[in-house]
């Protein structure tokens, strides 16, 4: 099941639950209308960039998903990257300072994010 929270919630944007109601756990959905960052000279450093905010330095919990989704500039399928919040958490608390809230998912990471939708069945 999965419910839309009102207006205004800071840190949720569905709440979803199995059948019995015995398993919760919130998404936190952040969209780019393009996402996806290429460098001609450093295939290397390709990556996703998505602006988080200054929450995601604080939020955390076992049971908060985020998904990324990246609108592909609206050419073709979306492809959304289902991350845990302990892990977007520890990047944003690597001690480096940003002047901006950036999510950055690196193309060596595709495989572990993109479409792991598993990752939700394992939450408990």
């Amino acid at each position: 099941m999965v419910a839309i929270p009102r207006a205004n919630v800071p840190s949720v944007d569905l709440m979803v639950s199995d059948v019995t109601g015995q398993h919760c756990f919130s998404i936190q959905v952040k969209t780019s209308s393009g996402a996806k960052r290429t460098f001609k000279r450093n295939p290397g450093n390709d990556r996703w960039e998505f602006d988080v905010g200054e929450k995601a330095k604080q939020l955390r919990g076992p049971n908060l998903i985020y998904a990324f989704v990246d609108l592909n500039w609206g050419d073709g399928v979306p492809k959304v990257f289902v991350v845990p919040s302990e892990i977007v958490f520890q990047f944003f608390n690597d001690g480096v300072t940003r002047l901006r809230y950036m999510m950055w998912i690196d193309s060596t990471e595709e495989e572990a994010f993109s479409e792991r939708w598993d990752l939700i069945a394992a939450v408990p």
